[in-house]
Formats: structure tokens, C-alpha cells, sequence
């Protein structure tokens, strides 16, 4: 997957990324410019700490964690972890869950992924997953019901309710590829959107899963061709997805466009309180907020080329307080009116 050459400038290399979520996220923040030898995930826990993870420093990325309340931060001991790749979940007590990466021992070499649990006293402990996938966990995301779901290739899903395991299956249609996102009230009713493809052009495809059965629900009548770029909804039938050319809407029988911005801009995140009446969706360049039929455009000051990248806001139920991180590592806040 490597391939090395010579040319007037120094050495030249190529890599071929592997057809998995993690080998799509990181081709595209590399095209994109995000990725210059960082990635980073971001988080803000139910006292309003705001959790930064990543790896940072080239040629070899040393991981890191953050956590701050604004007026300070304090970097939090790593120990021995593997290579974060920008992927956090916080627990029903604000620990934080990571996935962390490494090349494994399966011949050849395989790029493999790991989750870590950090315990509030400075310790990191891997958590085992029961996944059957060889490259590990994919993606994961603690739901309201204070389960942890963790997904991975071939459509494999799992659940954690703080004691147990699971699998989680059903009849239907359910995702045959590599989980990319989830989101979710419950395991019993959960979407994910899968991906397949090379690393250069995958294929998205939502799922939602209700009383043990899957059904499908393609977008590309809709959408083509456009990366799905995370997933959040007010209910099973209100589901939002950001993609690479605007934000579709779940409505419980079809998808809609309802937010292309006229820059052209890739929506990068979506986010609401539990019971919040607005929806904040984040292009490159500004903060959206969406409200019934209306939709507010909010500027944010950037500097040059720097990018919006997530977002995340407080926990009441009608979140006051918006927190935003970009591809320069800075966090930003918002204050809704």
C-alpha cells in the first residue's frame, strides 16, 4: 500500500488508504487540509468540560487529551495509548470513551482499531468489544438509554449497557458494509449509516432499526455522490445527516434537502439539545441554525484557510452555550440569544 520514489523535490511517496471508515475520514481531512500530521475529536460533558483528544507532531503523531472549562486547561496523561484518529464518546458520568489505532499482527500488516476507556484518575483501560471484525471498531456513540453501541465491518453492531454485551440484529435490510455513523434513542431503536467502496469514493447508506426489524432508506435520489459526514435526530422519524453538499432531513418517509449553502460549503456536523426546538448544523465557514421553516446563518471569524470542523453545546434542554472546534485546534463558543 506504499509507494516510494524520487523526483527533484526529495523522496515522493504514495499510500493507498484501506476501504474503511477510518481510511475515508483520513483521506478526506488530508484532501481538505485538516490533517497536516493532527486529527482530533471533541467533546463537552454534562458539567460543560470541553474534551479535545487527537495526535499531533509529524512524522510520528503522539496522542493527546484535554480537558477544559474555558478558563483553563489541563492536559491529561496518555500513557501508552495508540494513535487517537478523532473519535471520543462521553459516558453517562463523563468519562470518555476513544478509539484509538495501531497497525496489527495479521499478515500482512492491517491498520486495526481499538476502544479505550479513561477512568477519571489518570488510567486508560481497553475495552473488548466482542467484535468479530478484524480491523475492530469502526464507530461508536453512548445513547440516551446510557448504552454504549460500538459498530464495525460487515453491518456488525454491539451494545454495552454497562454491564453486558450484545449483538444487535434484526430481520429486514439490515447494513451489509462497514458502520460509519450511528445515532440513536435507544439500541432497540438506532440508525447507522454504512459505507462501502474504495477509500476515494464510498457509498452511504442509512439504516434505521425499530422492534428488531431494519429497513433501508438510500438518499441518493436525492444526494449523489456526497459523503455523509455524521448523524443526529430529535426522534426516530426526525434524523439529520451533514454530508458534502448540504444537510437531509428525515421526515419518517423521505429524505429532503433542507439546508444547501450557497457557497457550496460540505456541512460538517449537526447538533440539538434533547428537547431543543432549534437544530445548529456547521458549514466551513459559519454556524446555521435552524428553526421550524427558518434557518439563520451565523458568521464566525476564521483565520485564512482555517475550517470549522465539529461542534457540541451544553446540556440543558435548550442548549444556551455552543462550543466549536477547527482544523487550527482552536475552540470557539457561541452564545445562542
Amino acid at each position: 500500500t506504499l509507494e516510494l520514489s524520487s523526483d527533484e523535490k526529495g523522496l515522493k511517496y504514495t499510500v493507498t488508504p484501506p476501504a474503511t471508515a477510518v481510511g475515508r475520514d483520513t483521506l478526506e481531512l488530508v484532501r481538505r487540509r485538516d490533517l497536516r500530521g493532527s486529527s482530533f475529536a471533541f467533546a463537552v460533558d454534562a458539567k460543560g468540560g470541553i474534551w479535545v483528544v487527537g495526535s499531533a507532531g509529524t512524522p510520528s503523531p503522539s496522542p493527546f487529551a484535554i480537558r477544559g472549562d474555558e478558563q483553563t486547561w489541563q492536559a491529561i496523561s496518555v500513557g501508552s495509548l495508540p494513535t487517537l484518529f478523532g473519535r471520543m464518546a462521553l459516558d453517562p458520568q463523563g468519562a470518555p470513551y476513544v478509539l484509538a489505532s495501531s497497525y496489527g499482527t495479521m499478515a500482512p500488516p492491517a491498520f486495526q482499531s481499538s476502544l479505550w476507556r479513561y477512568d477519571g484518575t489518570k488510567q486508560w483501560s481497553e475495552v473488548s468489544t466482542g467484535l468479530q471484525s478484524a480491523g475492530g471498531p469502526s464507530t461508536m456513540r453512548w445513547l440516551p438509554s446510557q448504552e454504549l453501541v460500538v459498530g464495525g465491518e460487515a453491518g456488525e453492531l454491539r451494545s454495552f449497557d454497562g454491564t453486558n454485551w450484545s449483538d444487535i440484529k434484526g430481520s429486514g435490510t439490515p447494513p451489509q458494509d462497514e458502520i460509519a455513523r450511528l445515532w440513536g434513542s435507544s439500541a432497540k431503536e438506532l440508525w447507522a449509516v454504512s459505507a462501502t467502496g474504495d477509500g476515494g469514493a464510498p457509498t452511504y447508506t442509512a439504516h434505521s432499526f425499530r422492534s428488531g426489524v431494519w429497513a433501508a432508506h438510500p438518499f441518493s435520489g436525492v444526494l449523489t455522490d456526497s459523503r455523509v459526514n455524521g448523524i443526529w435526530g430529535r426522534s426516530h422519524n426526525d434524523v439529520y445527516l451533514p454530508t458534502d453538499k448540504g444537510l437531509l432531513h428525515w421526515s419518517g418517509s423521505s429524505w429532503k434537502v433542507v439546508l444547501a449553502p450557497p457557497d457550496n460549503a460540505r456541512i460538517t456536523a449537526v447538533w440539538g439539545g434533547p428537547k431543543s426546538t432549534k437544530v445548529y448544523a456547521l458549514g466551513e465557514r459559519a454556524l446555521y441554525v435552524l428553526e421550524g421553516a427558518k434557518t439563520r446563518r451565523v458568521s464566525v471569524k476564521l483565520r485564512g484557510d482555517e475550517t470549522l470542523l465539529s461542534l457540541a453545546g451544553t446540556h440543558e434542554q435548550e442548549p444556551k452555550t455552543i462550543y466549536m472546534l477547527t482544523s487550527q485546534a482552536r475552540v470557539l463558543r457561541y452564545q445562542a440569544p
